[in-house]
């Protein structure tokens, strides 16, 4: 599997949410923060408990390449990258105000 395509990655996530109840964490480490690009399974098990099952003692900061569904705890910044601007059009002026999201960074060409 190439992991840097969309289809693999998609295939794997599918296969995964239907063989087991388990969760594939995708992540790497730099010192004290790990950095969790996604979570594969079927949302049975908490990110809590996933989290701590897959963190080092000495991690301190989980900085998460996605949304996550469970957002309790979690401090929002905004992220800045070149060439990742989003235009989203609605008649709600205050939609991403409350509602902030991003892409995926595994998702990202």
């Amino acid at each position: 599997m190439n992991m840097e395509e969309q289809s693999d990655l998609n295939l794997l996530k599918n296969k995964s949410a239907r063989l087991n109840p388990y969760s594939l964490v995708v992540a790497d480490f730099e010192g004290d923060t790990m950095n969790c690009y996604d979570i594969y399974g079927t949302g049975e098990i908490p990110m809590d408990i996933i989290l701590s099952a897959v963190t080092k003692q000495e991690t301190k900061k989980v900085v998460f390449g996605f949304t996550p569904r469970e957002q309790e705890g979690c401090n929002i910044s905004l992220l800045k990258q070149e060439d990742t601007t989003l235009f989203y059009k609605t008649k709600d002026q205050n939609t991403c105000k409350e509602n902030q999201r991003m892409f995926p960074i595994l998702s990202r060409a």
